[in-house]
């Protein structure tokens, strides 16, 4: 990503006022704070969860799922039944005689066995690539199932495999899964881009405004980083495509990647802190939205 260069003097100042990276997290809505090697994910209603090496989180319809993980069996990817049907709807029955259930989806009816690979959609025999299986309690299918008989998009996102620019956890595999939506229903690249510039544009100069007062009333010179404020004006006028994921475009602005919805246009900021992964909500009123583009700077 470009570089800009940040007075070591300004650094001092926003930390002096905003310590540690959990402070800087804490002024916007966190969607999620992910710590690779401290092992634990911060959810946005702040419940602290420790996670293992093999955790894979899971999106569905933009909202990562808690305390959920797809897993790997026999290199196929499975994924918790339970949590997608409490997630989008579908109405599950489980009959404990026959080891057997049956998903109701829309009036799609779907009958499996745990440990076979065989199922009976609205009565015509299918297999899918793996049997169900019960892990912990809860029932397991291949993550195909999801995209094949259950009619969602699903994608899965490996940094090892598709680069790291392209999810907005990209330090570690990530599953989408969303509802199908009609093209037009979409909101256009170029229309995402010019909404993200613009909330951003509104962001710094409120951010000029908050940081000018607290100069003044700590008996600094107001405009002794107006350069700098302009540079990051510049940055988010060069804003650029970067590339997408599931329901996200991503946007590259200098140590900040700039998340939109496709489907509801909201805005985030991705950016790395220390061993940590931030993703915040973009509020122009937020007085510590900025902060961390100067301090990672």
């Amino acid at each position: 990503m470009k570089k800009l260069s940040i007075l070591i003097v300004l650094t001092v100042f926003l930390l002096s006022a905003c310590t540690s990276a959990d402070e800087l997290s804490g002024r916007a809505e966190s969607v999620i704070t992910f710590q690779t090697e401290s092992n634990f994910i911060i959810y946005s209603d702040g419940e602290k969860v420790e996670i293992d090496e093999g955790y894979i989180p899971i999106y569905i319809d933009g909202k990562i799922i808690k305390n959920a993980s797809m897993i790997i069996k026999n290199n196929i990817s499975l994924i918790p039944l339970k949590v997608v049907s409490e997630e989008v709807g579908i109405n599950v029955v489980w009959d404990d005689k026959k080891n057997e259930v049956t998903i109701d989806d829309d009036g799609k009816i779907i009958k499996l066995m745990i440990g076979k690979n065989t199922i009976i959609v609205n009565e015509e025999e299918k297999h899918m690539d793996l049997e169900s299986t019960i892990i912990d309690g809860l029932v397991y299918l291949p993550l195909g199932f999801i995209s094949e008989y259950l009619d969602r998009t699903v994608e899965c996102f490996n940094p090892n495999i598709h680069g790291e620019n392209n999810s907005i956890i990209n330090t570690r595999t990530v599953v989408y899964i969303d509802e199908k939506y009609e093209n037009d229903t979409i909101i256009l690249k170029e229309k995402a881009l010019e909404s993200a510039k613009s909330l951003c544009f509104e962001g710094i100069e409120n951010y000029k405004i908050s940081l000018k007062d607290n100069l003044k009333s700590n008996g600094e010179d107001p405009d002794r980083f107006n350069k700098d404020i302009e540079l990051i004006k510049k940055s988010i006028n060069e804003m650029e495509y970067e590339g997408e994921i599931s329901r996200y475009y991503i946007f590259d602005m200098y140590a900040y990647r700039v998340v939109v919805d496709k489907i509801n246009g909201e805005v985030y900021f991705n950016y790395n802190m220390g061993l940590a992964t931030y993703t915040v909500k973009v509020d122009v009123n937020n007085p510590g939205l900025y902060t961390p583009l100067f301090i990672i700077g």
